[in-house]
């Protein structure tokens, strides 16, 4: 199998409902102002989203999309048919793991998630007692004041 490059922003599980006659789902673009018909496989995707760098983004680790996220979306078949259906119970826990999903994936709460945590951990480093080594070379003495966090 290979590596997902393309991530979805939403689950494609989910833009599946939303096909017209031609194959294609109608998603308005707030920042170009026009409409744009994509197939659900190529909508709303990001380049390697999800990806956890491991020596460079083409060795890149793929477990949030292929694992995490995969096992979630196999279950969104039966959520959407119980909740279209009104006949079957819905599962409470399946639809708040739903809604969840959808919001912690997208870009608005994730970004300022990602900057706050970062904040977060800049923050805590600064408590830290210096490391106490017996030599530090001159060319590193501020390395530590000078780093830069990034989640």
């Amino acid at each position: 199998m290979s590596k997902p490059k393309g991530h979805h922003v939403i689950p494609e599980t989910y833009l599946n409902n939303f096909i017209c006659e031609d194959g294609r789902i109608s998603v308005f673009s707030k920042r170009r102002r026009y409409l744009l018909r994509p197939i659900p496989r190529k909508a709303l995707t990001r380049y390697h989203y999800y990806s956890q760098q491991v020596e460079g983004i083409d060795n890149a680790d793929q477990t949030i999309e292929t694992t995490h996220f995969g096992e979630i979306e196999t279950e969104h078949s039966r959520l959407y048919e119980s909740l279209l259906s009104g006949t079957e119970k819905v599962d409470l826990k399946l639809l708040f793991s739903t809604l969840l999903n959808f919001r912690s994936r997208s870009p608005a709460f994730r970004e300022p998630f990602e900057l706050g945590l970062a904040d977060m951990v800049e923050r805590v480093r600064k408590t830290l007692p210096p490391i106490d080594l017996p030599y530090i070379p001159e060319e590193i003495r501020e390395l530590v004041d000078k780093a830069v966090i990034s989640i």
